[in-house]
């Protein structure tokens, strides 16, 4: 069949001036001509434009457009791009909808709204989208991104000079291990080394994000992630190296807490019990209890622990 521009128009639900500006351009142009200078539009011409409004439906250019028309090989090539590109940009826009729910929502009585906290979930937003492009888009699950991106934003507008002196004193740990990389990480140097690690750490994720702590450790750091982006980080052998002496380290202190068990009053312990399971997981209870549940299992914890932590296991996960 063909069709002149008008009748094309109507069979397509294209304008007559759009038709003209794709001819105008060589987009697509009439591919039949008469000898009385009438020109009309094939079942062909009708496949390119059905390709031509699916490809500008997926965001592409005209001019962009054009070329993957005449180059098969580079259409190919850019339909997962754009793909990729459309999906950043819908969760770019979700987390834009996630902001003006919240603004909404928060709307004080005479309607006025706290711009600076809108603005701080803004940055919070975009800081997601950014992560979900580096290792921890990866690794880390929707929650534990955003609780990261909270963080980040949390260090670059509030707490700079921490982010600095964290910064410094990793560097010093990191030297600190490679040092003594052949040296037992259950020794008393490991655990020394494991303290300092824990405690410039903590310093920096605080009771709030200690959850984020273990995650980013056990997803980030020992699943080798982190050294996509960050090839100075921790080998792999050295991350070995830190786990055990960090395993060590809080062996160490929790079981210098249970010593305590009918030496001072249970409620100093369980409180010293609650601060050491805190640094640990934050707010994580799962976590918490499946480490509570593995100490109950192991032979050498002496009954009089098991019972006690029996005794309190609610009350510290």
């Amino acid at each position: 069949m063909h069709w002149y521009v008008k009748e094309f128009s109507q069979l397509t639900g294209v304008t007559v001036r759009t038709l003209h500006y794709y001819d105008k351009i060589h987009l697509l142009c009439p591919s039949i001509r008469h000898q009385n200078g009438y020109r009309k539009y094939s079942e062909m011409d009708l496949s390119k434009l059905q390709e031509i409004i699916a490809l500008k439906s997926f965001g592409f250019k005209l001019s962009q457009i054009k070329l993957l028309i005449t180059n098969r090989s580079n259409l190919a090539q850019s339909l997962p791009l754009q793909l990729d590109f459309l999906e950043q940009k819908t969760n770019a826009l979700n987390n834009l909808i996630k902001v003006l729910r919240k603004t909404v929502n928060g709307l004080k009585e005479d309607n006025s709204i706290d711009w600076q906290a809108t603005l701080a979930l803004i940055e919070v937003y975009q800081m997601v989208t950014k992560l979900e492009n580096t290792w921890a888009g990866e690794v880390l699950n929707t929650d534990e991104l955003k609780s990261y991106a909270e963080l980040e934003y949390d260090l670059s507008q509030k707490r700079p000079a921490t982010k600095a002196a964290f910064e410094k004193r990793w560097y010093a740990i990191c030297q600190q291990i490679a040092e003594h990389i052949d040296d037992d990480p259950k020794s008393e140097i490991g655990i020394k080394i494991a303290e300092k690690t824990h405690h410039a750490i903590y310093n920096l994720y605080g009771k709030k994000y200690a959850g984020l702590k273990h995650s980013i450790w056990e997803k980030g750091f020992k699943s080798g992630a982190t050294q996509k982006s960050d090839s100075k980080s921790l080998t792999p052998e050295m991350v070995e190296w830190l786990d055990q002496a960090m395993g060590a380290y809080w062996q160490n202190r929790n079981r210098n807490i249970l010593r305590q068990i009918g030496e001072k009053a249970d409620e100093l312990i369980l409180n010293e019990f609650q601060t050491a399971l805190m640094e640990m997981y934050g707010n994580e209870s799962k976590l918490k209890a499946e480490l509570l549940e593995h100490v109950l299992s192991l032979e050498e914890v002496p009954d009089k622990s098991k019972n006690w932590i029996k005794k309190y296991f609610e009350q510290l996960v």
